[in-house]
């Protein structure tokens, strides 16, 4: 028996017990005060001292992430010069320049490497929506799967607030196609270059449709006879398909032609089919319980055994790196109980195509309640994996096992990853294309999260942009969009209206310049107070007035408030430019007399109080207490209740911002 199947027997035998490694289930936040912004650190990573007064560090065993701030000023040379001389700084040669967008805007990735290949160095500029630069720099051992990940993580979780809980972007509807032929049985996908989206008949061929839309394109049928378990495509254009009826993998060129077969698999197989960007193929062959990894380059085949106690057929995915992972399901060797287990492929073949000597799985982590019969799709991006069920739910996990929420659907069959977008294609005879970054010119997923800022750019060619959330029948929120370069109240930089549609589509909103909100610009536009008719999903259309832009965007609802024991409550909370107001609700009684004190503890906040009954009728205001010790903060002073109801404390700013203490005290019942 081999070492690694000792490892394998050893890992099955202590399968229930309490060291066994399994998906972890919560992120760390970071919160970066100096400039503003806050992420998730990805796990495993910690914040170091900071490497300059911009800058801080992250690292994790012998890798490192410097992250700096360049301010509006900078220009592209600057910031590339910038990036160059930090990556230069640590021993490190660029080889590659590519150009990525990040928040809307171009940004840059510079690849590098040490002069003796074993340290591998990845930079990053993007330009963040208030028009600074981020910059980072990360480096790792030469073999390193989690350094691309890790700052694909942090970029992804950016919140551009110091004081917000960061959260990770869930993925949003980008569109969905229903298929003109329903006799199609399409049982997996493969994304190609140039648009295509191929999609698996296993008896008729490969259907071909546009990646952009989901518009079918045509049918290449298979030129024999074919039992097809799975297709894939390289970034060279050409599909393989595994075929049981060939016990070979069939090869179709991009022009729609097909080419001889490759390989030679046992009865029954291949299982599946996945291929490198190299254009290197992977097929799962093997039976009764005793599957292998066949390796198909132009310059060599080989094969490399899969776990021995695995209880059903693997799945196998390759990543943008050309790593390969391997969904399994292991049999405990002590209970016959059976987990499914993610493991990476130690080594790749070289640049000359040829294998190591040495091939080997590395465990990466267990996962509980993914059960074999309900699995119907795995596939791996360039910083999580995710899973598909018959059940209707896509399950996310980031490369290091810890849970990312995930997508539901109408019952995913099948699913695939490409460049970011994942397309998945449920029973109804639906393909569903899902995207973190649904649109070019947004930053922060679609879904909008309670007071977490999202930015949008409305420019002639792309005039509106849509947001949903969630929404329960009777709360009250309040929504502010708002151009935050604006520097003049008056000046006209990009002057968005907000709508917004109730769950069965009928609008119940509608503004354009709000003057009462808070805002700073005449331009800017809120919908506050907003009760909403239904539980459901509300649609929110940012749509542009004039001007070309960047908007920001927040989703404020309203918070309960229980007076206390000792007739004493206490809050804080914060006003912000793009949230200039926080609205509090409490329960009254007629008679009772309150004192409602707001004291700004951080910032420049000049506090302003409003009181409103149930039905938003206005009682009282205050800007400048009456109190001289208390200066210019707000107090409302033995204010005498009305009636019995609901009443609204609102929050907001005479000018400023900052973070502030809300007390109410009751002096008479």
């Amino acid at each position: 028996m081999r070492l690694h199947d000792w490892i394998v027997l050893l890992s099955c035998v202590t399968i229930l017990g309490s060291g066994r490694s399994v998906a972890q289930t919560s992120f760390a936040p970071l919160y970066w005060s100096e400039a503003d912004l806050a992420f998730i650190l990805p796990e495993g990573w910690t914040r170091a001292e900071p490497f300059r007064p911009q800058g801080i560090t992250l690292s994790r065993e012998t890798s490192h992430i410097d992250l700096l701030i360049l301010e509006e000023v900078s220009t592209d040379l600057i910031r590339r010069q910038t990036l160059e001389g930090m990556i230069n700084a640590r021993g490190l040669m660029p080889l590659q320049y590519t150009v990525q967008t990040h928040f809307g805007q171009d940004g840059l990735k510079i690849d590098a490497v040490d002069r003796l290949r074993v340290t591998l160095g990845i930079g990053i500029i993007a330009l963040l929506p208030d028009d600074r630069a981020l910059l980072l720099v990360g480096i790792a051992p030469s073999g390193d799967l989690l350094l691309n990940a890790a700052l694909t993580f942090l970029l992804d979780s950016l919140t551009l607030s110091a004081s917000v809980p960061p959260t990770l972007p869930s993925y949003g509807w980008l569109w969905s196609s229903s298929l003109i032929d329903e006799t199609f049985v399409i049982s997996a996908w493969a994304r190609g270059r140039a648009d295509r989206l191929y999609g698996l008949d296993t008896t008729r061929g490969v259907v071909v449709f546009d990646a952009t839309d989901g518009a079918y394109t045509s049918l290449i049928e298979f030129n024999d006879p074919a039992q097809a378990t799975g297709i894939a495509a390289d970034q060279n254009g050409m599909v393989y398909i595994s075929d049981r009826a060939c016990r070979c993998i069939r090869r179709l060129n991009e022009a729609g032609r097909w080419l001889d077969p490759i390989g030679k698999f046992s009865g029954g197989a291949p299982h599946s089919v996945a291929a490198a960007p190299a254009g290197i193929v992977y097929a799962v062959d093997g039976s009764a319980n005793a599957y292998v990894l066949d390796i198909l380059t132009d310059a060599d085949e080989t094969s490399v055994n899969l776990n021995f106690n695995t209880a059903t057929v693997p799945f196998i995915s390759v990543d943008p790196s050309g790593t390969v992972w391997v969904l399994e399901w292991l049999r405990s060797l002590m209970t016959g109980e059976v987990s499914a287990a993610i493991s990476v492929l130690e080594t790749a073949p070289d640049e000359n195509g040829k294998q190591n000597a040495e091939l080997g799985w590395r465990l990466q982590f267990w996962i509980d309640a993914i059960h074999p019969d309900g699995t119907t799709g795995f596939a791996v991006a360039e910083d999580r994996i995710v899973i598909a069920s018959r059940a209707g739910s896509i399950a996310s996990f980031t490369l290091q096992g810890v849970p990312i929420p995930a997508i539901a659907t109408a019952g995913s069959l099948s699913l695939v990853y490409g460049q970011d977008t994942l397309y998945s294609f449920d029973n109804a005879f639906t393909l569903w294309a899902w995207s973190r970054r649904a649109e070019p010119d947004r930053y922060g997923g679609q879904q909008l999260a309670d007071d977490v800022p999202v930015f949008g750019r409305l420019t002639s060619e792309i005039p509106t942009q849509e947001w949903a959330f969630m929404g329960q029948s009777g709360e009250t929120i309040c929504l502010y969009a708002a151009d935050l370069r604006r520097t003049n109240a008056v000046a006209i930089g990009v002057d968005a209206a907000l709508r917004l549609f109730a769950p069965d589509g009928v609008e119940i909103g509608y503004n354009d310049d709000h003057l009462d909100s808070g805002l700073f610009g005449i331009y800017d536009a809120a919908l506050c107070p907003t009760m909403l008719p239904q539980t459901g999903t509300y649609r929110l259309q940012v749509e542009q007035r004039q001007g070309d832009g960047v908007y920001g965007l927040v989703l404020r609802r309203d918070a309960p408030l229980a007076l206390g024991v000792q007739n004493v409550v206490q809050v804080e909370g914060e006003i912000r430019d793009l949230a200039p107001q926080e609205r509090w609700t409490f329960s009254g009684r007629a008679g009772q007399t309150l004192t409602l004190t707001m004291t700004a503890t951080s910032g420049d906040l000049d506090a302003l109080l409003a009181l409103y009954d149930a039905n938003g009728t206005f009682i009282a205001s205050n800007d400048d207490a009456t109190d001289t010790d208390l200066g210019i903060n707000a107090q409302i002073a033995q204010v005498q209740l009305p009636a019995d109801g609901t009443y609204t404390l609102q929050a907001g700013r005479w000018e400023g911002t900052g973070r502030y203490r809300l007390i109410i005290a009751v002096i008479a019942s």
